[in-house]
């Protein structure tokens, strides 16, 4: 477009126009040079039909200040006049502009695009980044900033910068991902914790791509990191919540048990043997007798409750006792211990007893020796006294309890064994038969009696076993 001369020359006006395509931005100084101008009107014609008028300045005093172009202009065509008699003062200037629409639209878009990825990284607390392997140069999006507690765009961030916001100990296993990355160029996940400058530690979950040249050299490294310290901090929540829960139910369900537990102390043990007390004083004694062995039976079924209750097999060096079952005698005086077998009984049994409750050795004792076939070479408290007088002694039979100080008889039954072979081993024990009774017996037992049968039955059962000796586990 060519703006028309002044219809007036006499006026002592010349007009001049220049045509310039690609004009800077900074504007039209590039063609008045910087000469004062009295006034200049600058239209857009980009429109075809509606010219508008971008800008307009009066008269200056001086030089025209540089002149902003509106964005992406591609042409501009200027018109102006000067006095014939003073070529250097212009009078009036007028700038005809075209924009490329296509261009300036893209760009609006761009820009509203961008803002909203800002808007959706900022709600979703998820940034993105670009490492420029080349140069060196890594790029963070203003939501990458602040989940790392920084600035958007305070500091430019190296690699090194980077790293050295990862928690110590996290560094080298980052490091070795992005290598491995960089030698696969394969995609990469990771999860890292960062350190803030406040000092407060987040949780980032990270994934990104390699770029490679056309050689397939890696020159760029970009992806996305995912600020998850909520929810981790809320997981781990809801694992020490159910935690404290399970605890809390343990907690119950053991105080229920134990006032199940007091209710059949009282019902089947206190009473019975207050029963069986005023029948004794009554000279009742097959009655007391009676509730006696009754008790023993609540009392073993109490034992499996609790047993069945862990759900967990009782194993070898688990029945170990802290302490001996009874400290003190109940008799008057201490119960003598075993004599050595008469020279006139050469064809009796010899048995060794072994028992943490000093009364029940010497009762057993009492009561197998009135049998002229039973003679007791010896006595011990534990398990490992068990397996020491068995190698000294190498008796017929050792009666085994289970629960002992220092080592438990389950324990002790495959060593009595080893150091003699050739000796019947039988278990006696407060334990029910089908608690303990078939890991025994696995376990080289002969036979398994439980502790409160008749002396008679384990009598019998003693001169059932004693002339077989049951194999060893494994043998």
């Amino acid at each position: 477009m060519t703006l028309q001369s002044p219809s007036e020359p006499s006026l002592g006006w010349v007009a001049r126009q220049a045509s310039l395509s690609c004009t800077p931005t900074a504007l039209l100084d590039v063609v008045i040079q910087g000469m004062p101008v009295a006034g200049l009107v600058l239209v857009d014609v980009s429109d075809p039909g509606v010219p508008r008028t971008v800008a307009s300045v009066g008269d200056t005093d001086g030089p025209l200040e540089p002149f902003p172009l509106p964005a992406f202009t591609e042409t501009l065509q200027v018109a102006w006049t000067t006095r014939m008699d003073d070529p250097d003062l212009i009078q009036a200037l007028v700038g005809i502009v075209s924009v490329n629409r296509d261009r300036q639209r893209l760009a609006a878009r761009l820009e509203e695009v961008k803002e909203r990825s800002d808007t959706a990284q900022s709600l979703a607390h998820m940034g993105d980044y670009e490492w420029d392997i080349v140069n060196g140069a890594l790029t963070w999006s203003d939501e990458l900033y602040r989940i790392y507690g920084l600035h958007p765009q305070s500091e430019t961030i190296t690699y090194d910068r980077f790293i050295g916001m990862i928690h110590p100990e996290d560094q080298e296993r980052i490091r070795a991902i992005h290598a491995e990355a960089y030698r696969t160029t394969e995609p990469y996940a990771m999860t890292e914790r960062i350190v803030r400058p406040d000092g407060d530690v987040r949780v980032l979950e990270s994934q990104g791509t390699v770029d490679t040249d056309e050689h397939g050299n890696p020159t760029r490294m970009r992806g996305s990191c995912l600020d998850v310290t909520v929810r981790v901090r809320a997981e781990e929540a809801l694992r020490q919540s159910i935690e404290d829960v399970v605890q809390l139910d343990a907690r119950l369900h053991d105080a229920r048990r134990r006032r199940r537990q007091a209710v059949e102390i009282n019902d089947n043990v206190i009473q019975r043997l207050t029963t069986a007390l005023l029948a004794l004083e009554d000279g009742r004694g097959d009655m007391a007798a009676n509730h006696m062995a009754r008790v023993l039976e609540d009392a073993r079924n109490m034992m499996r409750d609790l047993l069945e209750d862990d759900q967990e097999p009782l194993r070898p060096g688990e029945l170990v006792r802290d302490s001996a079952a009874m400290l003190d005698t109940m008799f008057d005086e201490s119960p003598p211990t075993a004599d050595p077998p008469a020279a006139d009984r050469v064809d009796t049994i010899r048995v060794l007893l072994v028992d943490d409750a000093l009364d029940l050795r010497y009762l057993l004792r009492l009561n197998l020796e009135r049998d002229r076939r039973f003679v007791v070479v010896g006595e011990a408290g534990n398990g490992s006294e068990a397996v020491e007088q068995a190698a000294a002694l190498q008796p017929d039979v050792v009666l085994l309890d289970v629960a002992m100080p220092v080592m438990d008889g389950l324990t002790a039954l495959p060593l009595v064994r080893e150091v003699a072979p050739d000796t019947t081993v039988i278990m006696l024990s407060g334990f029910a038969r089908d608690q303990l009774a078939e890991r025994s017996l696995r376990a080289g037992a002969a036979a398994y009696v439980e502790k409160g049968e008749a002396v008679a039955d384990v009598v019998g059962t003693i001169l059932a076993h004693e002339s077989t000796t049951a194999p060893m586990s494994g043998a």
